[in-house]
């Protein structure tokens, strides 16, 4: 089984509907059974499309409105045309940009017996951009339940929505007894020691590029990005992540759309684990 994650950074990157392509190719070319991804984003001021038309898509929330940029919606449209249909959903969590509803999304290669989706954050405010979700489904696995839930984490140094609370919100919506992947962009350099990192490490979930038997640096930011330009960082930073509940044997952990692994279609590259 492989599992990808990315910050897509959608509809903001130049040359957008290029990149937008390039990744729906890889996709149907690389046949990852999980595909997490976050700023998932469709315009405010856009067309509405009908939920029911859409390729694969299902959601608990009775209210969604689906958009005809939607960067998930026009990715499923390609997957299926390139001949890798793929169940998905998306969960809105704020305003991005000014401009954007900015959300997350999860691919799957199997059918969802399960979606849910969570506020992580004290706020709910859409117009607030502090504000966190996270969006979970569960699949049958060769016979076995397994849950991936996808999230765009907060920083750990803010004292108005801790990171502390936002991971232990998302905990809530782990399945008891079920093996969990949980991954994304979680703003939290694995470099830093006492940060959010060592929190969730230290909370007993597993990092996969530890598991790893192969991996690469794992770097999946490499320059100065939205976010970061007021930070003292590295140049080079890990802050995506894709962590599981379970000691797994994982085969390799790799680095994708960094142009060396394919092309850059992100200010974020991905992440993408092959399980034995």
């Amino acid at each position: 089984m492989k599992i990808l994650t990315l910050n897509c950074h959608s509809l903001e990157e130049e040359n957008y509907q290029d990149k937008l392509l390039k990744f729906a190719q890889w996709t149907a070319k690389e046949k990852p059974d999980i595909v997490a991804l976050q700023e998932v984003n469709q315009s405010i001021e856009a067309k509405a499309v009908s939920s029911e038309a859409a390729y694969g898509f299902t959601s608990d929330e009775k209210d969604l409105i689906l958009k005809s940029d939607n960067h998930a919606y026009n990715l499923a449209k390609l997957l299926r045309e390139l001949g890798y249909p793929m169940y998905w959903t998306w969960t809105p969590a704020k305003i991005g940009y000014g401009k954007y509803q900015e959300g997350l999304a999860i691919f799957s290669s199997m059918p969802f017996k399960k979606t849910t989706q969570r506020y992580t954050t004290h706020s709910k405010e859409f117009e607030n951009w502090k504000v966190r979700k996270a969006l979970s489904v569960v699949c049958d696995v060769n016979g076995r339940d397994m849950q991936f839930v996808t999230v765009h984490m907060g920083w750990w140094e803010d004292k108005e929505e801790p990171f502390t609370d936002q991971w232990e919100s998302l905990e809530k919506i782990v399945e008891k007894n079920m093996k969990c992947f949980v991954m994304g962009d979680f703003n939290s350099p694995a470099s830093v020691s006492g940060g959010g990192y060592d929190y969730i490490t230290a909370k007993g979930w597993n990092d996969t590029y530890n598991l790893a038997k192969l991996k690469d640096e794992g770097y999946t930011v490499c320059k100065k990005i939205d976010g970061w330009k007021d930070k003292d960082t590295d140049s080079k930073m890990r802050i995506d992540f894709i962590f599981t509940n379970e000691n797994t044997n994982i085969e390799k952990s790799v680095v994708v759309f960094n142009g060396t692994n394919d092309g850059v279609v992100s200010d974020h590259y991905g992440v993408m684990i092959t399980l034995k």
